[in-house]
């Protein structure tokens, strides 16, 4: 097991586990600090983003305890195979892309910065807002 120390805003953290952990999950799981949002898990929307020794960092990707972080060099990434699908009633398309895009996380959490509540289904509408902002009143009675 590795341990990690994290300055934060001025403040010294311990972290006592952090094999595996993302940074993301360090600050909000383990240290309760939920600045830092949840988006695509891809490093794609920016949500997760937080700044280490001043350089914006994608939190959702990066190991918390940095000892093993580093970007993948053209050596150390497999190679990739391409094949051409002929048939042609198939829509153009890759495996590499995203189902849903980075813009929705943000969307989202804008939304609930707003009002309070979150809303994790497509697409957002009025009334699933709405829904939720009842259901969060009935909740507290």
């Amino acid at each position: 097991m590795t341990s990690a120390t994290l300055s934060v805003n001025g403040t010294e953290y311990t972290l006592p586990e952090v094999d595996g952990v993302t940074l993301q999950f360090a600050l909000r799981d383990d240290l309760g600090l939920t600045g830092t949002k949840f988006g695509c898990g891809m490093s794609q929307c920016g949500a997760c983003m937080v700044l280490v020794d001043g350089t914006p960092t994608t939190s959702c990707v990066t190991n918390s305890s940095f000892a093993e972080y580093g970007p993948a060099r053209s050596l150390e990434v497999p190679s990739v195979g391409v094949v051409f699908v002929e048939d042609r009633t198939l829509a153009p398309g890759g495996i590499g892309e995203p189902a849903v895009g980075g813009v929705s996380a943000a969307v989202s959490n804008a939304i609930y910065d707003a009002v309070g509540v979150r809303v994790r289904d497509l697409p957002f509408r009025p009334d699933r807002v709405l829904g939720a902002l009842q259901t969060r009143a009935t909740a507290q009675g």
